[in-house]
């Protein structure tokens, strides 16, 4: 494109990137493109015919939601098209590896189940806390029962993985269970030394992209 089109899209963009993110749930990138008008044949010499336009990303085409309104056909003078896309930051879903993992992290023992927060434990270090019920067994939950709803584990068969077995993240570490009542509530923690793939801010793993709920075909 010539460099006054690209000028006008860029201006356009500007404009109405904003107000078209917040208006639109399942608009993803907004982005200038040369659109084709028409394709020469194989061999000729004459260039594409094309003009400038307004490319809006969505996870989906032919949908809008339900309680919103339509994309105008152009913004600003320049034409729109849309386009199937979607935006995925530099990070992994849950249950994705993770080179340093993450609050909200798929981990397994027992059971698959998922990293709460990070804790920094006066003896063991840094340590992730999750479900008493998903890190024990039903056997090793027993035996809490049996001890007053507490106990250190210092066995070798305590490792936790992220996502899943052999991807091993740490060692399970102290269990509490309570059982709750009307008037208290029960206690189901488990505590876990993280060993090795430290994570390195709090930030949550990217949230898988659904079927668009609310929706209409159009």
């Amino acid at each position: 494109m010539k460099e006054i089109e690209l000028e006008t899209l860029r201006i356009c963009v500007r404009n109405n990137a904003k107000r078209l993110m917040a208006k639109h749930r399942y608009l993803s990138i907004i982005e200038g493109c040369s659109y084709i008008l028409d394709k020469e044949p194989v061999g000729a010499t004459k260039a594409l015919n094309y003009e400038p336009r307004l490319a809006l990303y969505v996870h989906a085409k032919g949908y809008i939601p339900i309680d919103e309104e339509p994309f105008e056909t152009s913004y600003d003078g320049i034409k729109v098209v849309i386009r199937e896309g979607v935006y995925v930051p530099f990070t992994r879903k849950a249950d994705e590896f993770h080179e340093h993992v993450r609050m909200g992290c798929k981990i397994q023992r027992s059971l698959n189940g998922t990293l709460g927060l990070f804790v920094e434990h006066p003896s063991y270090g840094l340590c992730g806390v999750s479900c008493a019920h998903v890190l024990l067994s039903a056997v090793e939950m027993m035996h809490c029962r049996e001890r007053n709803g507490r106990i250190v584990l210092d066995s070798t068969d305590c490792d936790v993985y992220q996502p899943e077995q052999p991807h091993k993240i740490g060692i399970l570490r102290e269990v509490i269970t309570k059982e709750g009542s009307d008037s208290e509530s029960g206690l189901d923690i488990a505590l876990f030394q993280i060993t090795t793939r430290f994570p390195q801010d709090g930030k949550f793993p990217q949230p898988k992209i659904s079927t668009m709920p609310g929706t209409l075909p159009i």
